[in-house]
């Protein structure tokens, strides 16, 4: 953080203006106001000032962070009875296009209906370039600032039941589950998957999950969150 002695200036008495992205010294509430480069214009007032906030609470702002769930309340996703790298039970899809780094915050998977025939194995991968081949179901995405008119729309797309490339990238995930839909106490059927910290997913990339069981295939409620960045904030 910069010091400041005399408004504007810095413990040397040189102006500090130049190192800022925003002229500050704005004492309405008693208080020089500072802000750093980590931080943007929102492009809208908080009391009459424009309002500047750090990159995440841009993302929320304009309507950037996004959810993908089953289109119908009462939709699930079944997975496979045994792991094969074409058939992912969901993929999030980066297309090469899109102009957007993909910021993947988590995604959960809730057993519910049949129970699986066996304990289920979940496999998550980042890959490149994106796996995403043909088929499958393109999922409901909305953004989480609900009710917001204007909000840009999603470049990415989350998929079930996708055809995959074969291939692989890096595994970002692996858990076994034991098969229980029950809801009794101590009954572990809820996994969560949190994306390692700095995980950016750059256009032509997907996010793989694979999840599969014996006999029977899993069954999950289930949603995933992410954010959009466009790449020109990169740049501009």
């Amino acid at each position: 953080m910069v010091q400041t002695g005399v408004d504007g200036q810095d413990s040397y008495g040189s102006s500090i203006n130049h190192k800022l992205d925003h002229m500050i010294g704005n004492r309405e509430f008693g208080q020089l106001v500072q802000v750093g480069r980590t931080n943007y214009e929102s492009g809208q007032m908080l009391h009459g000032i424009p309002f500047s906030a750090d990159i995440s609470w841009r993302l929320a702002i304009e309507g950037r962070i996004f959810v993908a769930a089953d289109a119908d309340q009462n939709d699930r996703v079944t997975g496979q009875t045994s792991f094969a790298n074409t058939t992912p039970t969901f993929l999030l899809d980066n297309p090469a296009n899109s102009n957007v780094i993909a910021i993947p915050f988590y995604y959960q998977l809730a057993q519910t209906g049949s129970v699986a025939g066996g304990d289920i194995a979940v496999e998550t991968e980042l890959v490149y370039p994106s796996a995403y081949a043909s088929g499958g179901t393109s999922e409901r995405v909305r953004h989480l600032r609900i009710g917001y008119i204007g909000s840009v729309t999603n470049k990415c797309r989350l998929f079930s039941g996708a055809t995959a490339t074969a291939g692989y990238g890096i595994a970002a995930g692996h858990v076994t589950l034991a098969a229980d839909v029950s809801g009794a106490e101590g009954i572990i059927n809820i996994y969560e998957w949190q994306a390692p910290s700095g995980t950016f997913l750059d256009a032509n990339t997907s996010l793989n999950v694979f999840s599969s069981a014996g006999t029977t295939g899993p069954t999950f409620g289930w949603h995933f969150c992410w954010a959009e960045m466009p790449v020109d904030w990169l740049t501009n």
